[in-house]
């Protein structure tokens, strides 16, 4: 098992010149071995590059152990539990996952894939503990457990775990009046069972491959309804699926109150325990797991870029270690780049402490849907700065002067998986330096924005879930009792 990565910062003793230089040779080798694998597991199929692949890179490189934020008061450790995809303050909608009111007179079923951590267990998590408040009884199916399955569990909502075989079976023991499906690969048990189906898309699955769209295609061509979380992922799945793009109703994730977060002196404080700060530090945040699609090692370039013109800057990625292979790769970039004592890389942390400790927000994706922790972001107030891929553009277009969209990592090649994997093997990705200038120029942006309740009204999670209740109810032709 490999050594934790320390959080380096200025306090710590200077290495003597030829220590550093031996090292910044060690971590050069070290970025072009480590892109090198990728570029080599890029060209994998995608069951076994996200599969296999991680799994012999873990034995290979070793488990990547990486402190972790936890909630001030909390046990602050490597792997905490609480984890910037897990929102586990700031994601809940009203109810608190209390069970369905006794006027409930509808039954559905939020159909997931894995339920540990992750953007998706976010809003599926948000949805079962939200809707029971519109009168719609939850029960959450899963295609593995983990920290979003005992949350909810924990909060009284049935979650149950039958593995593709059974899980055919279990929806016609079930009966609900409605599946709504947030996971690809249940696709051909529900056509089994037979019942109503709403299915939603999630995000721009650049990986999927003909056979597997015209699954998706035939899926959603028997659903009462399709939804997407963007009109980015609406428009890419109508183009891939042969459907009308007016069919699809886009319903964008919403994010729950982020007042029950620690006051920022204290989120920074606990911050301070982690990360060594220094006065005049302004933290920039990006809440991402390490995985091909957050373009981790991207974002670590473009931050060293910046901090040649802000010195000021101090970033903060926190996510969990979906793939070793990035988060090594990452953090050599972080030392060949000499800006070892500005970046740090966090495991699973608490979200709202983050965002109330940080000066600013950051992704650098390949693609995203509709980013939950952007939305986050821009709720708290921060100034965000977002690489344009899925919902980026509606989320600026929402939240005028707060967010910053600069061009993909990809460039003007139309987002396909063989344009993410050529800008991967790239030295320098196509918007390295305009992401950069944007990081730059964020001092003057820190405290011109604050928390809106105008905005918060229209990206909360009583919003998405609201929305999402009326589709239920109309598709199902159930008006409530309420």
């Amino acid at each position: 098992m490999s050594a934790p990565v320390a959080a380096a910062g200025p306090s710590a003793a200077p290495a003597p010149p030829t220590e550093r230089a031996s090292g910044w040779r060690a971590a050069v080798a070290r970025v072009r071995g480590l892109r090198a694998l990728a570029a080599v597991c890029d060209l994998l199929p995608p069951r076994l590059r996200y599969g296999h692949a991680r799994t012999v890179a873990r034995t290979v490189l070793g488990h990547a152990e990486v402190p972790g934020l936890a909630a001030p008061g909390a046990r602050s450790a490597v792997g905490a539990p609480a984890g910037p995809d897990a929102r586990a303050s700031a994601g809940a909608a009203p109810g608190a996952g209390a069970p369905a009111p006794a006027g409930a007179d509808l039954t559905c079923v939020l159909l997931a894939g894995g339920l540990d951590v992750g953007g998706v267990e976010a809003v599926v998590e948000t949805l079962a503990r939200g809707l029971p408040d519109q009168g719609v009884r939850t029960v959450v199916v899963g295609a593995s457990g983990g920290r979003t399955a005992d949350r909810l569990r924990a909060a009284g909502i049935t979650v149950h775990l039958p593995g593709p075989a059974g899980l055919a079976g279990l929806l016609a023991d079930l009966a609900p009046d409605v599946v709504q499906v947030h996971d690809a690969s249940a696709a051909a048990a529900v056509a089994d069972w037979g019942g109503p189906a709403v299915w939603v898309a999630h995000n721009l699955e650049i990986h999927r491959r003909p056979a597997e769209w015209a699954v998706v295609g035939a899926a959603c061509a028997r659903a009462l309804a399709v939804v997407a979380v963007s009109d980015a992922v609406a428009r890419h799945h109508s183009r891939h699926t042969g459907a009308d793009r007016g069919d699809t109703a886009v319903i964008p994730n919403g994010v729950g109150e982020l007042a029950v977060g620690p006051a920022r002196d204290e989120a920074r404080a606990a911050l301070a325990d982690v990360v060594p700060l220094e006065p005049g530090d302004l933290v920039v945040v990006s809440l991402a797991r390490y995985d091909a699609q957050k373009n981790v090692p991207g974002l670590v370039r473009s931050f060293a870029r910046a901090l040649r013109a802000e010195p000021r800057l101090r970033l903060v990625v926190a996510g969990g270690v979906a793939d070793v292979v990035e988060h090594r790769w990452a953090d050599a970039e972080r030392v060949a780049s000499g800006a070892s004592a500005r970046v740090h890389l966090l495991g699973p942390s608490d979200s709202a402490t983050l965002l109330a400790a940080a000066d600013a927000f950051v992704l650098g994706s390949f693609f995203e849907g509709w980013s939950v922790a952007a939305t986050e972001a821009v709720v708290a107030g921060l100034p965000v700065v977002l690489s344009d891929v899925g919902g980026a553009a509606e989320l600026a277009a929402l939240a005028p002067g707060r967010v910053t969209v600069v061009p993909p990592p990809t460039g003007d090649a139309p987002l396909t998986d063989g344009a993410v994997r050529a800008a991967r093997r790239r030295r320098h990705q196509d918007n390295e330096e305009a992401l950069a200038a944007a990081l730059a120029g964020l001092p003057a942006r820190v405290g011109s924005v604050a928390p809106d309740e105008g905005l918060v009204a229209v990206l909360s999670a009583e919003e998405m879930v609201a929305r999402h209740a009326a589709l239920l109810r109309d598709v199902t032709g159930r008006t409530g009792t309420r």
